[in-house]
C-alpha cells in the first residue's frame, strides 16, 4: 500500500565554482512507502530551480538503499541520461532541463522486513530523501468464496485455479486488500463484496485483472497499479468475448481498461480514473464492444481510445468525461459515440484518420476544442455524422475539420465558442446543415479548403463574424451557402475575394441578412415583374467576386408555407402547414400534382429530392408551433 506524500528540501543558494545558484526541490515521492514484505515499491526522483542563471551545463545525482531489505526492480528515465547501477546504489547524469523535472522512477521489491533511508543527494545541494518501511504480510485470511461449491480460498487465483471451480461459477471476494496479478481462464463471474473496499494492488509487476476466458463477469473491485509494460492494465481482456465489467473502479494504472482482440463485451457502470495514459483501450480488432455508463476523469491521455482502423463498430454512450487530456480518442472504424457527457476536456472528442463514426446526442463543454474530426496532409478521410451535440463555452472550436472530406455536420447548438465550426487544411465537400450558431467569436471559418456546402444554418450574435473565408497556401472557393440566416453577427461575411456561392438560384433564394436593406416590390429571376416574392429586388453585396441574388426578405423556415391564404406564409408553423404538405404526400416531380415549395428535404437534409414523402412531413412536424419574425 502506498501513501503518497513529497519531502523537498528548500536550499537558498548553493555555490559552484563562483556562480550562485537557486533550487526550488529536490524530492523522492512519496517520502513514506509503506509496503508488505515480498512486494512492490515505487518512488519518483525529480528536482526543480528558479532564478538567478547560468545553471551548470551537466547535473549529477545518487540514490542509496539499504540492499537487504530492497531489490533494485527497475527504473525508467524521463530525461536523457546516464545511470550507473551497483549494490544498493545507483547515480544519474543528465543535462541540466533547465525547469522542475521528474528525472525517473525507480521500482524495487521488498525482501525483508524493516525500515530504509532512501538518500537522495545531488552534488550542488545536499541531500533529500524518504523511507521504505516493509511490513510484515499479515496472515492470509479465508476470504475468497465459490459460491456453487461452497469451498474457500485464501487467494483469489487459488479459487479460480481449484479443478472443483468450473465455468458458470460465481467466485466471491470479501472486502480487503489483495497482492495479486489474476489470470480468469474460465467463463465464471468474479465478484468483490464492495467496489470501494475490494482492492487488488498489482503491485506494478502486471495487469491486476487479465482475462483470457469468453462470457466473464468482473464486478465490484478496485484495480490499480498495474505494471508499466505492454499494456498492462487494472483489466486486460484479450481475445476474450461476451464478457460484463461493471461497477469496479480503475484507477492509479497506465492503463484503466485494455481490450486486445475482443468483441461483443459489455463495459458499464465503471469509474476510470486517475490512470497514467487512458481510462478505457479499444484496439487492434476490438469490435462490437459497448461502453456505456461508465465515469472517465483525469485520465492522462484520454477517457476512451480506440487504436487502429480494424477497431470498428464499438459503442461508446452515456458515459461521464471529465478532466481527461481527451475525452475519446478515435481511430476506429464505424464508432458511434451517442448521449455522453463532456466536461473541463483537453478536446472532448477526437476522430482521427477514420472514416465513418457517428457523433451525435452529447453535451460537450469548457475544453478546448469540442470535436475535432483529423485527417492527415496525405491521408484525408471523413464520412463521419455529427449531429443534434449540444456544444458550448469551449475555448476553440466548437466542431473542427482538418484534412477531411463529406462529413455531414447537422443539428447542433454550437454556442459561447472561439469558432463555432473550423473548416480547415484542405478539407472539402462537408455538409453543414441546420445547425444553431451563435455567440461564438466567429461563427464558421474556412481556411484553406473548398466545396463544402452550409444550408440552413442560424448563424446569429458571433463577435467577431457569421463565417469568414480564408485563403493562403490553398484556396478557400467554391463553398456554398444559402438558406442561412445571418443575424446580427458584428461583420456577417469576411471574405478573401476568391468566389464562392451564395444563392440557390430563383425562386430558392440565397440567405437571410439582417443588415439588407433592400425593398421587395418585384419579383422574377431578374426581379422585374411586378409583386413581391419575399426575395430581395437588389444583390446583397460582400465583395466584387461574391454577391447573394437573391437575399431572402424574412427569416428562413421553409416549413412556413401556408397562412390563411395558400402558400402565403403567416410567420409560424402551425396546422396548416402540416395539412399542406400531407395533401400533396405521395406526389414526384412532373405527376401533375407535385409541387416544388412542399419538397422540402430529401436524404440530405433541406435539400429536395423530386418527391413528397414522409421526410417531408416529418420535418414540418419537428417546426410544429415555432413562430418566426
Amino acid at each position: 500500500m502506498l501513501s503518497v506524500l513529497l519531502l523537498a528540501i528548500m536550499v537558498p543558494t548553493a555555490s559552484v565554482r563562483g556562480q550562485s545558484y537557486f533550487y526550488d526541490t529536490v524530492y523522492v515521492e512519496p517520502e513514506i512507502v509503506k509496503a508488505y514484505v515480498e512486494g512492490y515499491a515505487g518512488i519518483v526522483l525529480g528536482f526543480g530551480h528558479g532564478w538567478d542563471p547560468p545553471h551548470p551545463a551537466v547535473i549529477g545525482f545518487s540514490l542509496r538503499w539499504n540492499a537487504s531489505r530492497l531489490d533494485l526492480l527497475g527504473w525508467e528515465s524521463l530525461w536523457p541520461a546516464q545511470v550507473h547501477v551497483g549494490d544498493g546504489y545507483l547515480t544519474v547524469t543528465a543535462n541540466n532541463p533547465l525547469g522542475d523535472t521528474t528525472l525517473m522512477t525507480v521500482d524495487f521489491t521488498t525482501k525483508a522486513v524493516g525500515t530504509t533511508f532512501l538518500t537522495f543527494s545531488d552534488s550542488n545541494i545536499g541531500t533529500s530523501g524518504g523511507y521504505v518501511a516493509v511490513l510484515p504480510r499479515p496472515p492470509l485470511p479465508v476470504a475468497i468464496h465459490n459460491l456453487d461449491t461452497r469451498l474457500n480460498y485464501t487467494t483469489i487465483q487459488g479459487a479460480i485455479n481449484a479443478p472443483e471451480t468450473r465455468n458458470g461459477h460465481t467466485i466471491f471476494v470479501d472486502a480487503g486488500m489483495y497482492f495479486e496479478n489474476v489470470v480468469v481462464n474460465k467463463s465464471i463471474s468474479l465478484v468483490g463484496e464492495d467496489k470501494y473496499h475490494t482492492v487488488i494492488d498489482a503491485m506494478r509487476t502486471g495487469s491486476a485483472i487479465h482475462v483470457s476466458a469468453n462470457s466473464v463477469t468482473v464486478a465490484g473491485f478496485t484495480l490499480s497499479y498495474a505494471g508499466r509494460m505492454s499494456l498492462q492494465s487494472g483489466i486486460y481482456l484479450y481475445k476474450s468475448s461476451f464478457d460484463n465489467i461493471s461497477d469496479n473502479i480503475m484507477k492509479y494504472n497506465d492503463y484503466g481498461m485494455t481490450i486486445t482482440q475482443s468483441t461483443d463485451n459489455s463495459i458499464t457502470g465503471n469509474i476510470a480514473s486517475d490512470n497514467n495514459e487512458n481510462g478505457i483501450n479499444l484496439q487492434d480488432g476490438s469490435v462490437n464492444n459497448v461502453i456505456s455508463g461508465n465515469t472517465l476523469l483525469n485520465n492522462g491521455f484520454a477517457g476512451v481510445r480506440a487504436y487502429f482502423s480494424n477497431s470498428l463498430s464499438n459503442l461508446i454512450t452515456d458515459n461521464n468525461f471529465t478532466r481527461n487530456g481527451f475525452g475519446v480518442y478515435s481511430e476506429g472504424n464505424s464508432i458511434s459515440i451517442l448521449g455522453n457527457y463532456f466536461r473541463s476536456n483537453g478536446d472532448s472528442v477526437v476522430v482521427a484518420r477514420c472514416s465513418n463514426n457517428l457523433v451525435t446526442d452529447n453535451i460537450i463543454s469548457n475544453g478546448g476544442q469540442g470535436i475535432h474530426v483529423l485527417g492527415g496532409i496525405m491521408d484525408i478521410r471523413g464520412n463521419h455524422i455529427l449531429s443534434n451535440n449540444i456544444i458550448s463555452n469551449n475555448t476553440d472550436a466548437g466542431i473542427s475539420l482538418d484534412w477531411s472530406y463529406g462529413n455531414n455536420v447537422t443539428s447542433n447548438m454550437i454556442s459561447n465558442n472561439g469558432y463555432g465550426i473550423l473548416i480547415a487544411y484542405q478539407s472539402h465537400d462537408n455538409r453543414i446543415f441546420g445547425n444553431d450558431i451563435s455567440g461564438n467569436e466567429n461563427g464558421i471559418r474556412v481556411s484553406q479548403s473548398w466545396n463544402n456546402t452550409f444550408v440552413s444554418n442560424n448563424i446569429l450574435s458571433n463577435a467577431i463574424s457569421g463565417i469568414v473565408f480564408y485563403s493562403y497556401y490553398c484556396l478557400s472557393t467554391n463553398n456554398v451557402v444559402f438558406h442561412n440566416n445571418f443575424i446580427n453577427n458584428t461583420e456577417q461575411v469576411i471574405s478573401d475575394g476568391y468566389h464562392d456561392i451564395w444563392d440557390n438560384g430563383y425562386p430558392s433564394g440565397g440567405n437571410y441578412w439582417s443588415n439588407y436593406t433592400g425593398t421587395d416590390f418585384y419579383s422574377g429571376q431578374y426581379q422585374n415583374e411586378t409583386g413581391s416574392d419575399r426575395i430581395g429586388d437588389t444583390p446583397y453585396v460582400i465583395d466584387a467576386q461574391n454577391r447573394d441574388n437573391y437575399p431572402l426578405m424574412f427569416p428562413y423556415s421553409p416549413w412556413d408555407l401556408s397562412g390563411p391564404i395558400m402558400w402565403v406564409p403567416d410567420l409560424k408553423c402551425d396546422i396548416r402547414d402540416i395539412a399542406l404538405v400531407a395533401k400533396l404526400y405521395g406526389s414526384v416531380e412532373n405527376d401533375g400534382t407535385y409541387d416544388r415549395r412542399a419538397d422540402l428535404t430529401g436524404t440530405t437534409y433541406t435539400i429536395p429530392d423530386g418527391k413528397i414523402d414522409i421526410r417531408d412531413i416529418a420535418l414540418v412536424a419537428k417546426h410544429f408551433g415555432e413562430t418566426y419574425t
